[in-house]
């Protein structure tokens, strides 16, 4: 199978570099083009009663921009190919493999903390629901 397309999903988890550095390397074999995208999750209406929507929002879309222009330099591709979305990934993440026409998304694994069973139902939905193939990196 040669890749054209390939997604990077990324929590920014603890093995992110090791993520990105497999999709580089996949991505210089199959001479294929490179995307990223990382989702920022809307906070429980709960956070809101500590502080307001602007400041918890901004704080976390903030961090997220920072890292991903790390990425994009890590990764070495243009700034248009990385995506921040402020949706759930689930959905979010095959909706947008099907509009970039991926034929590879990779994510992380995320170890076994708590946060971990979130982020494998992620993977678990992306698995059930994307049309292309799909790389989990341990």
């Amino acid at each position: 199978m040669l890749y054209k397309n390939i997604l990077i999903a990324t929590a920014f988890s603890n093995n992110c570099e090791r993520t990105l550095n497999h999709a580089k390397s996949i991505a210089a074999t199959h001479n294929a083009e490179l995307h990223l995208v990382h989702f920022v999750e809307p906070l429980p209406a709960t956070a809101f009663s500590y502080a307001g929507t602007t400041l918890v929002d901004e704080k976390r879309l903030k961090s997220a921009r920072e890292k991903l222009a790390i990425a994009v330099k890590t990764l070495g591709i243009p700034a248009a190919q990385a995506y921040l979305n402020e949706a759930l990934p689930k959905a979010g993440i095959v909706n947008l493999a099907k509009k970039l026409n991926i034929d590879l998304i990779i994510v992380g694994s995320h170890g076994d903390s708590a946060l971990a069973g979130l982020l494998r139902s992620t993977a678990d939905a992306v698995v059930h629901h994307s049309i292309c193939d799909i790389l989990i990196v341990k």
